[in-house]
């Protein structure tokens, strides 16, 4: 298991901050609002800017959410980035390989028919029974 979001680059890390708009936990996938703050991204199978939130430097780790008002760093990613994205708890199960969509609350899900797809599944994770968030490594694609 990694301890940071963001886990490799093929460029430049394009690093932003803003202020949250509600709770937003590190591996969520984000946009800005009509008052710039940020808040997760809340529409399922869309294009984005591909904007995660990462850990706090400062006293955070992946288990710390933001909270409204907080300063929330993110980096935009790239195509060939590696980041360590959230799973919504009773999501279906992911396999290796699987492509993947933004759900309606920043996290990842499988790709449904005919949307758009973000990211690939680098490893497994079924969190179809779980009661909590779970974590998968992904690449952008």
């Amino acid at each position: 298991m990694s301890n940071t979001v963001y886990i490799t680059s093929v460029g430049t890390e394009f690093k932003k901050e803003s202020l949250a708009a509600g709770t937003i936990t590190p591996g969520n996938f984000i946009k800005r609002n009509a008052n710039n703050k940020f808040v997760r991204q809340d529409t399922a199978s869309v294009r984005n800017s591909n904007l995660v939130a990462v850990e706090n430097s400062i006293g955070g780790d992946l288990n710390t959410d933001y909270t409204t008002d907080q300063s929330v760093v993110a980096v935009y990613c790239q195509p060939g980035d590696v980041v360590y994205a959230t799973v919504a708890a009773s999501a279906e199960a992911i396999a290796v390989g699987d492509k993947l969509e933004f759900n309606n609350s920043g996290n990842v899900q499988i790709l449904g028919t005919g949307n758009y797809a973000m990211a690939l599944a680098l490893e497994a994770v079924d969190n179809s029974a779980a009661a909590t968030v779970a974590r998968l490594k992904i690449e952008i694609i």
